[in-house]
């Protein structure tokens, strides 16, 4: 029977003729098996398998390449010849190791100092991060993998960044603390990380701060902090010498310096910290205007003017206790006296405060713009509120005056768009200019019994205020008091108010119902202009003279009752009020001017009292129902236009008095039929400028015989 063989394949075998004694011969033919040779290389470049028979002589391959790695061989011993089966060898790699190399940029020698286990080899695969180095008076910008230090900085050489080199370069850039100012426009526009912030020691003596500016508003997306520590020469810190600075993140000002001029720092949005040193005697307005978030203001301990007293976060005048200039982290002290001027303007970063009992005096803008102040606690003790003291404070929504304060300085709280709620301490007398002008959220406000006053503009735009009382003290209502309060329905003034000035409530919109006084003596200009939804007037016996244009477009004036004593009704007093059907004139009345009641396209009668001795032109003009108009008062003249368009005008009654006619007074009066004359034909034919009136064709005239 055939055997199997090791390494040996069997071939067909065959067999000789059986002999007489049953004996064969049986021959069994055998060949070499071919086995395969393969080579796994991991990375490396390919070998193609080998094939072998059993026994023959094996050819080791070239020994692979893999790139950033030593061939270490492979995982087992290659025989010399093959064995009788199939075989898969692995490469061993082990990674190229590259000696890193430290040099300054252009290839300087390294002038750093390194930590000790600084890595001084890289190894293919694995990242090496890269050492922070020092130098004295420098500061270190990064390292680069080029020698002009161009592009962006590394912290650390990729796992394959290099391979097949002998050394790895990495170059380091440095930045001088202490430079001129010269050097500093030419260092920072060599900087190509905005991510950090760089300091620099300014050398000069007296350095020119507007170049200084200049150089930083160039390159505003370059941090930087400044050290002027060492500027003997530098006494004085102009007016906006760093304002718009957005970059400058911290400054350290030198102890000569005696004076900071207003705006200095400011909308200098990120500077944090400053402290003021021993020699600065002044210090100007509005220096950190926009600084929004300083967090902390120091005043050195030797400084005989200015002081930070308890740790205050303030600077305050000594000899004054007055808080002249905070920030948001600010605590008022318990022995300052007042906040002076523009001391927390444009605070954005402040959103409450509470003014200690102690301050007697709130200043001018003293929080004017701050943003996001939300709540104010004013102190029991405080007398008197500066203009535009809380100015453009759009988030607060309340204020409450204590009965201390006496004087609160005009547009104090205007522009506070969410102020709804007010309360006015007994104190005050007056209610200053403009003080809510703009409060558009107010809805409503007691005016105490002490106020005798109310100034100009003092609720303007106030639009959502729907009522207000006032005063039966109150005695005078300043220019524009409540213009554009167009959700105020109803205005009643008391017989103690003697003064209206001109504007009061124009362009109330909401108001329907007027009743005016019996103290005020004249309606100013435009007192009522363009009261869209104005349906009622009552005019007290006071008033002698009703003001230009005072109920100018006031569209839904049905009903105007007139006091015991007016005299005049103002040029276009009542023009454009185009619901007013009609309307009584006193017969104390003695001068009608220009245009009184031009457009008034719904009134249908008029008659004119005896008293009046003047009837301007243009009076009518426009009044397009007007059927009949009765004049009785002894005018000189029918003015030009007085009855212009007035297109159903049919009979119109004039006075013997009239000896003029003026031009197109009755131009455009195609319905008018009669003229009943007070006088005698020869009066009327004696009448002057009858052709320039355009009287109709076929006008009857009645004369009085």
């Amino acid at each position: 029977v055939p055997v199997d063989v090791t390494g040996f394949s069997m071939l067909p075998y065959t067999q000789e003729i059986i002999k007489g004694d049953y004996s064969t011969v049986v021959n069994v033919y055998y060949d070499r098996t071919v086995y395969e040779v393969k080579y796994q290389t991991d990375g490396g470049n390919y070998i193609s398998p080998q094939y072998y028979r059993y026994g023959a002589k094996i050819n080791l391959p070239d020994n692979p390449v893999k790139n950033g790695y030593i061939f270490g061989g492979w995982d087992e011993k290659i025989p010399e010849t093959m064995p009788a089966i199939d075989i898969i060898y692995y490469a061993q790699w082990f990674p190229e190791v590259y000696k890193i190399v430290y040099l300054d940029r252009w290839d300087e020698e390294f002038s750093g100092v390194l930590a000790a286990d600084s890595p001084t080899k890289h190894s293919y695969g694995t990242d090496t991060y890269l050492p922070a180095p020092s130098k004295t008076d420098y500061k270190f910008l990064g390292w680069y993998l080029n020698s002009a230090c161009a592009a962006s900085p590394v912290t650390k050489i990729g796992a394959f960044d290099f391979s097949d080199i002998e050394n790895i370069y990495v170059y380091a850039k440095w930045i001088a603390n202490g430079v001129s100012v010269d050097e500093l426009g030419f260092v920072l526009t060599d900087i190509t990380d905005t991510s950090i912030v760089y300091d620099f020691k300014i050398t000069d003596e007296n350095p020119k701060l507007s170049q200084i500016k200049q150089i930083l508003t160039n390159n505003l997306n370059i941090k930087v902090t400044l050290d002027f520590s060492e500027c003997f020469g530098l006494s004085n810190l102009q007016s906006s010498c760093f304002e718009g600075c957005t970059n400058l993140m911290g400054i350290v000002l030198p102890k000569t310096l005696s004076l900071i001029g207003d705006y200095a720092f400011k909308n200098c949005e990120n500077l944090t910290e400053l402290n003021i040193p021993a020699n600065v005697y002044y210090i100007g307005s509005d220096i950190f205007t926009g600084s929004n978030n300083l967090e902390k203001i120091t005043v050195d301990s030797n400084n005989k003017t200015y002081d930070s007293r308890n740790d205050c976060n303030a600077i305050i005048k000594t000899d004054t206790k007055e808080l002249i200039l905070g920030c948001k982290n600010t605590v008022i002290p318990d022995d300052v006296d007042s906040l002076g001027k523009s001391s927390f303007a444009y605070c954005d970063a402040l959103t409450e405060i509470t003014i200690p009992d102690n301050i007697l005096n709130i200043g001018q803008t003293s929080f004017s713009n701050c943003q996001n102040l939300e709540k104010v606690t004013i102190g029991e003790k405080v007398v008197s509120i500066g203009v535009s003291a809380f100015n453009n404070c759009p988030k607060l929504t309340e204020i409450v005056i204590p009965d201390s304060v006496i004087s609160v300085a005009s547009s104090a709280f205007s522009n506070c768009t969410e102020l709804s709620s007010i309360s006015i301490g007994s104190g005050i007398s007056e209610l200053s200019d403009n003080l809510f002008y703009g409060c558009k959220n107010l809805t409503n406000i007691d005016i105490p019994t002490t106020i005798t006053s109310i100034g100009k503009g003092t609720f303007y735009n106030c639009k959502g205020l729907e009522s207000i009382e006032f005063s039966q003290n109150l005695k005078s209502i300043g220019e524009s008091a409540f213009s554009s309060c167009t959700s105020l329905t109803e205005v009643v003034i008391p017989d103690t108010v003697t003064s209206m000035g001109e504007r009061a409530f124009e362009r109330c919109n909401g108001v329907k119902t007027v009743e005016i006084g019996d103290g005020i003596s004249s309606i100013g200009k435009y007192c009522f202009y363009s009261c869209d939804e104005l349906e009622s007037v009552v005019i007290g016996d006071g008033v002698t003279t009703i003001g230009y244009d005072a109920f100018y477009s006031c569209d839904k004036l049905t009903s105007i009752t007139f006091g015991k004593n007016v005299t005049t009704l103002g040029e276009e007093s009542f023009m454009w009020c185009q619901a007013l059907e009609s309307v009584t004139i006193p017969n104390t009345v003695t001068r009608i001017e220009d245009s009184v009641f031009r457009d008034c396209y719904k009134l249908k009668e008029i008659t004119i009292p005896s008293s009046v001795t003047y009837l301007g032109a243009d009076v009518f003009q426009s009044c397009f129902k007007l059927e009949t108009a009765t004049i009785y008062g002894p005018i000189p003249a029918i003015e030009a236009g007085l009855f212009e368009n007035c297109q159903v005008l049919t009979i119109v009654r004039i006075p013997a008095s009239v000896t003029s006619m003026g031009s197109w007074a009755f131009s455009r009066c195609p319905a008018l039929k009669t003229i009943n004359f007070g006088g005698s034909q020869s009066q009327w034919n004696s009448i002057t400028g009858k052709a320039e009136a355009e009287l109709p064709t076929g006008v009857s005239v009645n004369y009085n015989k």
